[in-house]
């Protein structure tokens, strides 16, 4: 007779920056326009959003970084931002929202 067999997992997401990634649900998303971007990006937050907007390389440098309140359209200049991919989040009471962004 054999011991009880272990269980195995399945990891539902993973983040190398170890923020709970949230998948966005009815109204609550982050969005990011146009992407790729060049010089600017618009960020259109959800209803009521109160939190700390990042911006990060895969690395995890943080390259830009602002509270925001309230909802509607944030617009970002991104000339100094470093080509390639980004993280965008959005870091809430309730969690974390995280969309990717291309900077050309």
């Amino acid at each position: 007779m054999r011991d009880s067999l272990p269980v195995a997992s399945k990891i539902e997401g993973w983040n190398p920056v170890s923020a709970p990634i949230l998948e966005a649900t009815g109204k609550e998303s982050l969005m990011v326009y146009p992407n790729p971007a060049n010089d600017a990006v618009v960020v259109t937050l959800p209803t009521g959003a109160k939190g700390t907007l990042t911006v990060q390389t895969l690395l995890g440098s943080v390259i830009h970084s602002q509270p925001v309140a309230g909802n509607g359209e944030l617009t970002l200049s991104t000339a100094n931002w470093p080509a390639g991919p980004l993280i965008v989040s959005l870091t809430t009471p309730n969690g974390v929202l995280t969309t990717k962004l291309v900077k050309n």
